[in-house]
């Protein structure tokens, strides 16, 4: 305790500087921080339906490239062709057990009755 009182009646100001200049740092950051959390909520939109678009168009390519069918997604090609274990997997990362199945009716069904 000696030693503390001691150091602060020799520098009494230095506490307080390294308080000011850590505070400094901390709020540079987190005004930063606050920047970008707040073009995110506005861009969030516009950047969903982007990454949305570019997640069916790798799904179109991947199903193209893997089945050799043009304008279906692996969920629907996985539906119609009965590959249960696949369809099993997809409705899985979906948290849906009708993704397939839906899939299926939106691009086969539909797309037939509106053709």
């Amino acid at each position: 305790m000696k030693n503390e009182e001691e150091y602060l009646k020799k520098r009494p100001y230095a506490s307080v500087i390294l308080m000011i200049v850590g505070f400094g740092f901390l709020s540079f950051f987190w005004t930063i921080f606050i920047i970008f959390g707040i073009l995110f909520y506005y861009a969030k939109d516009k950047l969903t339906t982007y990454l949305y678009h570019v997640g069916v168009s790798l799904d179109y390519l991947l199903a193209s490239m893997t089945f050799a069918t043009k304008s279906h997604t692996i969920s629907a090609i996985a539906h119609k062709r009965k590959y249960l274990k696949l369809e099993k997997i997809i409705n899985w990362l979906f948290r849906d057990k009708e993704h397939c199945r839906s899939s299926y009716v939106k691009e086969y069904i539909k797309r037939k009755k509106s053709e």
